[in-house]
């Protein structure tokens, strides 16, 4: 059973737009956008985990009309960024420092208005940026762009759903996935993905092609999570009934795995999603009946295996955003979700049942155990091996999304040395431990 605790927000009334974000070394913070006076204000907070509670809100920005969409992008080392798009132009908030200072930085855009805007940090710091322009009704582009120094220009990407928000996922490697509604023919609007790779582009490719062609076009787009090199995506579809679709990726988006239907009875979309370490992933979207806009919750397993779906909220109005706070140790992993409904933002904190109700569910032991689902398997050759030092260098293949083909020193306990051999083919598992990687579980392919 879920736990479902109500946290209180410090927002006013008419608080709309919720954006959660947490990085993977820092607080998770909560940005909305809330009336005031004649005007509007960008807004944020932090979560307290010890409190259980929001500390007072900070007015970033007041606008004199509300922004046509904004994306937020936490970093590493306190960094955070949001991006508004606004009438011509879009809007770079940063602070550095963790909310201590901002600047903020206009970007002109072409003539189009900008709107539905997605931001990530990329490995090297940078941020890259992607928007649409609805340049005329039905002709609508995915643009992106990377901010920061050098700075390249903008490109238009694709042809693209208007109002369908793209989502972005960056991976360890430098590299970043846009997963996008596509506009085919003038009529199909399909999921695709465009992988920004060592600086260029890739031509697009299908994420899902369910061949939906929508009366009007869909008002919301897909949603991603990323955990090194594993990958989940979860939308809305109509094409075949409305249903929720949630699909996983373990090599970075380069292929993709049949996806699962996780909704209930009634979906209207509004999905969000965010993957576990052990490789659990929990969807949250939207239901309608009689009493209205109801959201839930649904783990898939590490095996696709579905849980029962929660109910979280009820009569709930806007998109609802979903954030993981703790994972990884030995107590219950905790979510933190956000949401509008009357005319208020509301959070809950969502605790999990614990890994030993979780390993009772799984009846067959067939879900990979945790240590595996965190690291990466490799594939390669072992050029040398230094017992003293307990290192073993490997000349491996890409890890797409998470290490480029090279020759890579990694560390390995004293009973993984004593079965290596320089010269042999191993198919390993990697995991990062501190500032170093280690290796686990090598099997032999061809002997020296």
């Amino acid at each position: 059973m879920v736990q479902n605790e109500p946290i209180s927000v410090p927002a006013g009334s008419g608080a709309r737009s919720p954006r959660l974000v947490r990085s993977a070394d820092g607080p998770v913070r909560l940005a909305w956008i809330e009336p005031s006076g004649k005007g509007f204000q960008l807004r944020i907070t932090t979560y307290l985990d010890s409190s259980r509670s929001w500390t007072p809100a900070n007015t970033l920005l007041a606008m004199s009309t509300p922004p046509t969409g904004f994306a937020v992008a936490p970093g590493a080392a306190g960094r955070l960024a949001i991006l508004l798009a606004e009438e011509r132009l879009l809007r770079l908030i940063v602070s550095d420092d963790g909310l201590a200072n901002w600047h903020t930085e206009r970007i002109p855009t072409d003539a189009a208005p900008p709107s539905a805007p997605a931001l990530q940090f990329l490995a090297d710091g940078r941020l890259l940026a992607v928007w649409l322009e609805e340049h005329a009704p039905g002709d609508c582009t995915l643009q992106g762009r990377i901010l920061g120094a050098p700075e390249a220009p903008p490109l238009t990407l694709a042809a693209a759903s208007p109002g369908s928000r793209p989502a972005l996922a960056a991976f360890p490697d430098g590299g970043a996935l846009i997963a996008y509604r596509a506009v085919i023919n003038g009529r199909t609007h399909d999921l695709r993905t465009l992988r920004f790779q060592d600086g260029a582009w890739t031509p697009s490719a299908a994420l899902s092609p369910d061949d939906w062609e929508p009366a009007s076009p869909p008002a919301e787009g897909p949603a991603l999570a990323v955990r090194g090199a594993h990958l989940a995506a979860v939308w809305f579809t109509a094409a075949d009934g409305p249903r929720i679709n949630l699909s996983v990726s373990s090599n970075a988006g380069r292929q993709w795995l049949m996806p699962e239907r996780i909704d209930d009875v009634a979906p209207v979309g509004r999905a969000d999603l965010v993957m576990l370490d052990d490789g659990a992933n929990l969807a949250s979207w939207v239901e309608r009946d009689g009493t209205g806009d109801n959201l839930y919750l649904r783990r898939l397993s590490p095996r696709h295996t579905l849980g029962v779906p929660v109910r979280i909220a009820e009569k709930i109005t806007g998109h609802p955003s979903l954030v993981r706070i703790k994972d990884g140790d030995s107590t219950p992993a905790q979510l933190l979700v956000a949401y509008e409904a009357s005319a208020q933002l509301h959070t809950r904190l969502l605790t999990l049942p614990d890994a030993g109700q979780l390993a009772e569910a799984d009846l067959c032991g067939c879900d990979p155990r945790p240590e595996e689902q965190r690291g990466y398997a490799i594939k390669g050759r072992i050029l040398s091996i230094d017992s003293s030092v307990g290192t073993v260098t490997l000349a491996h293949e890409e890890i797409p999304g998470l290490m480029k083909a090279a020759s890579t020193v990694l560390k390995a306990a004293p009973d993984v040395l004593a079965v290596l051999r320089p010269g042999s083919r191993v198919f390993a598992r990697i995991e990062r431990l501190g500032p170093d990687w280690w290796l686990f579980t090598p099997r032999v392919l061809v002997a020296p």
